[in-house]
């Protein structure tokens, strides 16, 4: 019975231990750099999801391995008179010392390959990591990607033109090779679709237009699923998704994709289940929202139309014209009710 007792206290205390260690580690980073924030300025934060579904504003703090002198170096933004600067303080070699850059853009921002907005990753194969940083001016404006490493005596600046401009950034970090950095558009329209690649040169990144098409490619099909995925979606974004990505295949004269993927998101349309209700409308008794049966109608008239487009565009006349009546019927049939 003692030795139970033994066993279960010593889990116990294990556990809290465990737990209060976790703890401190969680918090570390932030108390760590805020030794380091110079006065007045106060650490760039921003929006992250949390595991549980909550968003937080995080400090934007990270560590990492930025020099060859070993151990665990400090990273953060922090903004100072409205301006933003990153500074790396590395303590590996004894005292402290201290980098800076000034940073774009007026506050940090997040992407699928940077949700904290800072990232510290050997992009260049020098076996030391790099600081990338995403930060933004505005909704509208777009974004933009710094690359620092820790120099001689500063921050040393990798990208050939100071920044890499767009709306959102990935990395392709094949083996045994640099990574590619890949800036993209909005994909919001045709003008915004476009994807550009940087090449590590062995001094900077540099745009170039290897496998360009090839990443392009890629980032169409992604958009083509999601605007067929069986998922319910909202009607106008389906039908927005399907008409961005059918003009991008037809602009690529890329027909007979163009012409499966309306075909595909027709076969969503039909099914209401693949359809999202109408947010903040229940209908009496049930508890239900009501389908607005208008818009799918006049997305099924759209995606008609897109087909027909798609088959002239194929040489396919007859096809083409039969698309567009039955455009021509639905919203006939729609404006009588």
């Amino acid at each position: 019975m003692r030795t139970n007792r033994i066993r279960v206290w010593t889990l116990a205390s294990a556990t809290l231990l465990l737990w209060s260690c976790t703890a401190v580690f969680a918090d570390s980073l932030e108390n760590q750099a805020v030794r380091y924030l110079p006065s007045g300025a106060t650490f760039a934060r921003v929006p992250h999801l949390g595991s549980d579904g909550g968003t937080t504003v995080d400090p934007v703090v990270a560590s990492g391995s930025a020099t060859r002198w070993g151990g665990r170096d400090l990273a953060f933004v922090y903004e100072a008179a409205g301006k933003l600067a990153l500074r790396v303080v590395t303590t590996s070699a004894g005292q402290p010392k201290e980098f800076e850059a000034r940073l774009p853009g007026s506050f940090v921002s997040g992407s699928d390959s940077f949700p904290k907005g800072l990232l510290l990753k050997d992009v260049t194969g020098a076996g030391v990591q790099e600081m990338l940083v995403v930060t933004s001016e505005g909704a509208s404006l777009g974004s933009f990607l710094s690359v620092f490493s820790v120099g001689s005596h500063d921050l040393d600046n990798l990208v050939r033109g100071g920044t890499i401009a767009g709306y959102g950034f990935d990395l392709d970090c094949a083996a045994g090779r640099p990574c590619r950095v890949l800036a993209s558009g909005k994909w919001t329209d045709a003008a915004g679709a476009w994807v550009q690649v940087y090449e590590w040169l062995g001094t900077a990144f540099v745009e170039t237009d290897k496998d360009a098409d090839r990443y392009f490619s890629a980032r169409l099909v992604k958009l083509a699923a999601a605007a067929s995925e069986q998922a319910a979606l909202p009607v106008p974004a389906r039908v927005h998704m399907a008409e961005l990505a059918a003009t991008l295949y037809q602009n690529r004269h890329e027909y007979d994709q163009a012409i499966e993927l309306c075909q595909a998101v027709l076969s969503r349309l039909e099914n209401p289940a693949s359809s999202a209700e109408r947010p903040g409308v229940v209908v009496p008794g049930t508890g239900r929202q009501p389908l607005l049966r208008s818009d799918i109608s006049l997305g099924e008239a759209d995606l008609h139309d897109l087909l027909g487009n798609a088959f002239g565009s194929a040489g396919r006349a007859a096809d083409a014209q039969a698309e567009y009546r039955l455009a021509q019927d639905l919203r006939n049939s729609e404006a009588n009710h």
